[in-house]
């Protein structure tokens, strides 16, 4: 497996590995979510054109503004061999001066915070572009300039309005990319202001030939025309800078719902996201940060005296007015070129504290050299000056990349990287401006060279104790795991994993510390039908990691840190089979690694084929294919993988962990299962699946009624046949953009804030979680207006009677662009009809109409609908069968509706069975419950908040590919619901409602909890009891619901008329 590079990680967040070590949870998270799937090649695709996009146009924009803030340098000495000076004209002693320099960097340290706040707020193209109007006309007033108060006051303003800047565009980057991608975007940056370093001495060069022309001395004209370009620059900054994915036009829907997904899967929102009082206090008390601060003080203050002091430095190096204003240019020319490259070695090899510790030793030994050297010595001080320049900007960067890398939602970032360059740079800045004394300038300044040389060495020890102490503390973190699974660890340094254990031919493990001697070859063949394949055997030491790697396009990040295994050496007699996701080929070994942590003896189907889950041309003309995938594969599998199993643990059940434990039938498994009996070595069987997984899960015990004891299933593409061609219609609806009906990426987020504001409170608490969406009527007509830019109100609420697969809840509307924004080429829909109904891959959306969904539904390619109700509820519940199904009412990718119609004809299948149960509501919770959970997106996730984790499928894969079950609660049945599932099918304890946890980052357990909630079994939902605390469990209770009608109208319900009986 290759190694990873630069994941946002910190001491306290998932993804156990041996101290120092991590590994690539941004490409687990983009393998395990059906909606990103994209392509590599799509994605640099992506990268590319925002990097066109932002990267020049925000390293201009620094550049405009280091221009104006240190022209000052150049001015104070800019025609003094005449008299016509600033520091002359204006009438300043040194002190003075001195004082003004200082005067813009406690502007600059008051206003930084706010103003990266207020950049959030406002768009950033709207505060920047007034950010640059307005410190370009500061610094033109600065030409004004007469006395030495005129200036101090100018001076502080031009800080004020220039402070938010440089924190404002590196928070600006965590909207457009993710972690392992910043750090040398943000050298690029940077850099520019070393080249506006090395342009500024230029152009006071040419301005000072300007001297006194019309009456002003070279230096007012330095100040007035150096500020006009960021005044004009202004004007295009408003209209050219992108503020967000979802918001640039020049992204193809598609690419702007890639653009919000690879973010989404760090903990990062763009647009979305907001700074909480909880991220608030936990970014300002965490003490480890401040260890970044302190560098970053210390970084500054050779940052700081080189940008004012330069020109005089050079000046005393025999070089003379307009020739030292000259020569100040390769000093910056270098460094420029220093910071680019350190960066890019730091973000290569993922050693951004090595990359900041080495550039600070080598400015350091460049400004002590310069210091020890005798005064007359020019030529070696001025090298000396281009090596500790070089050296002190270099190792700004990687300092920055490392704290934006730690740091785990956009909005804890923006607080932390301004009180970085707030504290750090507007602190340390100050005493910057006194380093270099004018009384020094004939002995070289040596003061001046010492203090830096200080600063870079303390900065250079400082990354390496910092890389040191994460270190430690991840050690400990592990320690105390004791080889379960752990928060995340931090990032700091880059480390190379070891191979996977794997092979593509027959083979047996040599390794010591195999399993024992029953992993080889011999024990597998027995069982197996002559027309199988065995392709590997290998035992997987405690600790290590086994799959793929890229050769599995659905799955291409392994599990790690896996128990003793080749089946599980601690085996609890369980047998779990896990489900796949989308239309993707490959086995799911992700889901495969989670079971075996539980003790799970583990299985998945590779589905026949090898794709991405939304990849679907390997259907094409290709029947058999198509049924592998809709069914064929999971049978084989479950069926031959039971046979392994008991061939592995047969006469050796006596060495796992034994579960003797008996069930109220008096035996260790259910009665009348194929193969869970009391004379199997497999005791119990489960299922666990999401969307494609969740429709496997039923439709094998539809199939196979004895293949599964407990199935848990999640938000089920159960309805093959007729969700496909939905999603098409609702395209054909949608498109093309220029179409009165379409509803643009930006008409999503005012139309989920209104929904909000209806249908928050409708269950009687205002959490900003549309909860009781049945209880809220929506009258879009009279709220929306989205005029010229897209879709009128009506467009948007304009029923269809009878569409072919039921809608979306209102409270989904977050992740609505899943079927409104692919611009007509949904795989997950017009892929289907291209593929797997009419074999033509150029059919288009326009093409489609009521005939395609006829022949999809009268064909059922590849027998992929699971729609047998009558066989869950025949012989699978009359053998003790149990199944737990869960769905997130804001899926917008799988409707919830979907769901609750499933239910509804289980229910209607069970009034032929005629029991005595009180209605066939009752008889159907006796084997089959229905959990609806608020907030939640599609099978996990939320952007609002909600509690959304309870160990389902795919869940704890969000934590990284090393954990299990739910963080902080593992195992446990009130927080793990498939440990609920187990207890119901092994105890007879029936699941009434289990918790759902969310923290306060949605992806990170260590940002401590902060919202708990009871998910009740249907007909029950959560009721607050009206005065404890809403965040906690005990606040509520699973109470009846009594009002369930659902008078809304529209894309949020497109449903088969009425949908879900029972609840009414």
């Amino acid at each position: 497996m290759a190694p990873a590079h630069d994941v946002p990680t910190d001491v306290e967040k998932t993804g156990k590995t041996a101290a120092g070590e991590h590994e690539g949870d941004h490409h687990l998270k983009d393998a395990i979510i059906d909606i990103v799937a994209a392509s590599s090649a799509a994605e640099k695709a992506l990268l590319w054109r925002q990097d066109k996009r932002i990267v020049p146009l925000s390293a201009a924009i620094y550049f405009l503004c280091y221009l104006d803030r240190s022209n000052i340098g150049n001015a104070k000495v800019l025609n003094s061999s005449t008299g016509d000076d600033m520091q002359t004209d204006t009438r300043m002693s040194n002190y003075q001066f001195n004082i003004a320099l200082m005067i813009f960097l406690i502007g600059y340290f008051l206003f930084e915070v706010p103003s990266n706040i207020l950049l959030k707020k406002l768009r950033p193209s709207r505060w920047i572009a007034f950010l640059m109007f307005s410190w370009g006309a500061i610094s033109a007033g600065l030409g004004g300039t007469h006395n030495f108060g005129q200036v101090t006051g100018v001076r502080f303003l031009l800080g004020a309005f220039e402070a938010g800047l440089f924190p404002g565009l590196v928070y600006y980057l965590t909207f457009w990319y993710k972690t392992n991608e910043r750090s040398v975007r943000v050298a690029f940056i940077l850099a520019s202001a070393t080249l506006a370093g090395a342009f500024g001495g230029a152009i006071a060069y040419g301005v000072g030939h300007m001297n006194m022309v019309g009456g002003l001395p070279g230096w007012r004209w330095l100040f007035i025309l150096e500020a006009i370009p960021s005044m004009v620059s202004a004007f295009f900054v408003w209209f050219l800078l992108p503020d967000y994915p979802e918001r640039a036009s020049w992204l193809s829907e598609s690419e702007k719902d890639l653009a919000a997904q690879r973010l989404h899967l760090e903990g990062a929102k763009g647009s979305a996201a907001s700074l909480t009082w909880a991220e608030t206090r936990a970014t300002l008390t965490d003490w480890r940060l401040y260890g970044h601060y302190a560098i970053y003080f210390a970084v500054s203050l050779p940052f700081s005296s080189l940008s004012l002091f330069t020109p005089s430095i050079v000046s005393g190096l025999g070089y003379f007015d307009l020739q030292a204003q000259l020569m100040t240019v390769p000093p910056w020319a270098v460094a420029y070129v220093c910071q680019i490259i350190v960066s890019w070695l730091g973000d290569h090899f993922n050693a951004r504290a090595y990359a900041c510790a080495g550039a600070a030793a080598v400015g350091a030994i460049g400004f002590l050299v310069s210091a020890l050297l005798p005064a007359a010595e020019y030529a070696g001080r001025y090298g000396c000056l281009i090596v500790g320049a070089a050296g002190a900007f270099s190792c700004i960067p990687p300092m920055l990349g490392w704290l934006t890398s730690n740091m785990w939602s956009t909005a804890s970032i923006g607080l932390a990287v301004a009180l970085n360059v707030s504290i750090g740079a507007g602190l340390g800045q100050i005493p910057g401006v006194w380093i270099y004394k004018a009384d020094e300038a004939a002995r070289g300044y040596p003061t001046g060279h010492g203090v830096n040389c200080a600063m870079l060495f303390f900065v250079s020890l400082g990354a390496l104790a910092l890389r040191y102490y994460y270190a430690l503390r991840n050690g400990r973190i592990l320690a105390a795991a004791e080889g379960g699974p752990v928060p995340r660890l931090c990032l700091y340094y880059h480390h190379h994993p070891p191979p996977p254990l794997q092979s593509r031919r027959p083979e047996s493990s040599t390794d010591e510390t195999a399993t024992d001697d029953r992993c080889n070859i011999s024990t597998f063949l027995g069982p197996l039908p002559p027309n199988a394949t065995l392709e590997n055997v290998t035992a997987v030491p405690q600790g290590r990691s086994y799959g793929e790697g890229a050769a599995n396009l659905a799955y291409p990040v392994d599990p790690a840190d896996l128990p003793a295994l080749c089946a599980v050496t601690a085996w609890n007699r369980r047998f779990l089979t896990v489900g796949n996701g989308g239309f993707g080929g490959g086995i799911n070994w992700l889901e495969m690694g989670v079971g075996t942590r539980y003790g799970f003896a583990a299985l998945s189907t590779d589905t026949g084929h090898n794709s991405t889950a939304t990849q679907l041309e390997w259907a094409l003309g290709r029947p058999s294919s198509r049924t592998d995938w809709g069914w064929r594969t999971m049978r084989g599998s479950v069926e031959l993988g039971k046979r392994l199993v008991e061939a592995y643990y047969a006469g050796n059940v006596g060495n796992s962990d034994n579960n003797d434990e008996e069930n109220e039938n008096g035996n260790g498994g259910r009665t009348g299962s194929s193969s869970s009996s009391s004379n199997s070595v497999i005791r119990y069987s489960y299922f666990s699946g999401c969307s494609t997984g969740g429709r496997q899960g039923l439709k094998e015990v539809q199939i196979s009624p004895g293949s599964f004891d407990g199935v848990l299933v999640g938000a089920p593409a159960w309805y093959t046949s007729r969700l496909n061609n939905w999603a098409t219609k609702v395209a054909q609806w949608d498109w093309p953009a220029d179409s009165p009906r379409h509803a643009p990426w930006t008409a999503l987020r005012p139309l989920a804030r209104e929904v909000s504001r209806r249908c928050d409170g409708a269950d009687g608490v205002r959490d900003g979680i549309v909860s009781a969406p049945e209880r809220c009527a929506l009258d879009f007509l009279a709220r929306l207006a989205c005029g010229a830019s897209g879709a009128s109100a009506e467009d948007l609420t304009t029923a269809t009677p009878q569409s072919e697969s039921p809608g979306l809840l209102p409270g989904s509307e977050w992740t609505m662009h899943v079927v409104l924004n692919y611009s007509g080429t949904s795989p997950y829909a017009i892929g289907y009809e291209r593929y797997f109904v009419l074999d033509d891959p150029g059919l288009g959306v326009a093409d489609f109409n009521d005939s395609v969904v006829e022949l999809s539904a009268r064909s059922g390619p590849g027998g992929a609908t699971a729609d047998d109700y009558g066989a869950i509820a025949g012989i699978f519940r009359e053998s003790g069968g149990k199944v737990l199904m869960y769905h997130g009412m804001a899926d917008a990718l799988v409707p919830t509706r979907g769901s609750d119609l499933y239910y509804n004809r289980t229910v209607e299948a069970m009034e032929g069975m005629k029991i005595d149960r009180g209605g066939d509501l009752n008889a159907t919770r006796d084997f089959f419950r229905y959990f609806l959970v608020p907030g939640m997106q599609h099978c996990r996730l939320t952007d609002v908040d909600a509690p959304w984790a309870f160990g389902a499928a795919y869940q704890a894969l969000t934590f990284g590919n090393r954990t299990y079950s739910v963080p902080g609660f593992e195992g446990d049945a009130g927080y793990d619901v498939l440990m609920a599932l187990v207890d119901w099918v092994e105890r007879g304890v029936p699941v009434d409602s289990f918790v759902a946890t969310t923290w306060r980052s949605a992806t990170d357990p260590s940002s401590g909890v902060l919202r708990q909630r009871p998910i009740c079994a249907y007909p029950k939902v959560a009721a607050w009891d009206g005065v404890g605390d809403v965040d906690r469990t005990d606040s509520w209770s699973c109470a009846d619901n009594h009002n369930t009608t659902t008078p809304v109208t529209g894309l949020a319900a497109q449903s088969m008329p009425n949908p879900v009986s029972v609840r009414t």
